[in-house]
């Protein structure tokens, strides 16, 4: 097994990120700016604090688009 899909499995069995309804734990969300828009894969943390001493603001630009 790669490193990387080590880093991932463990980091779900942590149980800090959202899942879908269906069990899936990667999310779709798309970033807007005045010029280009992109689509991002990825966790979505159920508790940033988890993660930051002072959690950022939300970006106002990215929003979760759909499921996969």
């Amino acid at each position: 097994m790669p490193d990387w899909q080590w880093v991932q499995k463990r980091f779900e069995k942590l149980g800090l990120h959202r899942k879908h309804d269906s069990g899936l734990n990667i999310w779709i969300c798309e970033v807007t700016g005045p010029r280009k828009s992109r689509k991002l894969h990825g966790y979505l943390l159920i508790d940033a604090n988890w993660l930051f001493d002072a959690v950022p603001p939300n970006n106002p630009y990215l929003r979760v688009t759909q499921e996969i």
